[in-house]
């Protein structure tokens, strides 16, 4: 998890890689969207 999380802080979320061995990976979608949300409404600020 904490080298998806890295991907998705450095805006690199398409380089993912393997994702099965999350106990959850249905949740990956919902936090990349959650972080562009985040970035994107501050870079508007």
């Amino acid at each position: 998890m904490r080298r998806v999380l890295r991907k998705v802080a450095s805006n690199e979320a398409e380089q993912l890689g393997d994702l099965t061995t999350l106990a959850n990976p249905e949740v990956v979608p919902a936090i990349i969207s959650a972080v562009e949300n985040q970035f994107f409404s501050q870079k508007k600020k």
